[in-house]
């Protein structure tokens, strides 16, 4: 489906349990998302959402459990309760506002914030971790939009060997991006006796 630029709002239940539409663009035009207007479309696994929306309402995307990624532009001021409830494909969730949206309700649903990685500008990480709902979310990255940059912090890991002469490891997997680098900052330390 082509939304053309003469649309300024997605209508209420608009695209509701559409299963088959598995892709779509939400044009600059558009500064509303209505109530339910792609509840149910289990289908769908790619939305962008223009940078002229200013609300997306109250079960938007509700069970749309295909959608792997959404990109939440700064142009957005409120999400309604419910809006990415069920979405538990969820891998990756953008907001590319500095500032927390206020949120009065729980748009997302405890599912994903385990699992899910909310990606923020750079330098709003603390404002997100502080922030009511978006704090619950384990994985918090930061990215550089103007870089392009994704900056990501794994948790602490501290070895459980007491013994000397033993080794301790842990791995994490990355996925290559073409053209893309990888740099890391790290540390190591020991106990006080161990090498």
């Amino acid at each position: 489906i082509e939304i053309p630029n003469s649309v300024t709002s997605i209508g209420a239940v608009a695209f509701q349990d559409c299963t088959g539409l598995t892709s779509i663009t939400i044009p600059n035009s558009v500064t509303s998302i209505e109530y339910a207007a792609f509840d149910g479309c289990t289908g769908l696994t790619s939305v962008t959402i223009g940078n002229g929306v200013t609300s997306i309402g109250e079960r938007a995307f509700y069970g749309c459990y295909g959608l792997t990624s959404v990109t939440i532009p700064n142009s957005v001021t409120s999400i309604g309760s419910y809006a990415f409830f069920d979405c538990n494909g969820l891998k990756e969730i953008y907001v590319k506002s500095k500032t927390p949206i206020e949120l009065n309700d729980d748009p997302f649903g405890s599912v994903i914030y385990d699992t899910t990685a909310l990606i923020v500008p750079l330098g709003s990480k603390e404002n997100y971790r502080t922030s009511d709902y978006w704090k619950n979310f384990k994985n918090i990255a930061e990215f550089d939009y103007d870089k392009e940059e994704l900056y990501k912090e794994f948790s602490d890991w501290t070895s459980t060997n007491t013994d000397n002469s033993t080794t301790s490891s842990n791995s994490y997997t990355f996925e290559a991006v073409t053209g893309g680098k990888l740099s890391f900052d790290w540390e190591v330390s020991s106990e006080e006796g161990y090498d």
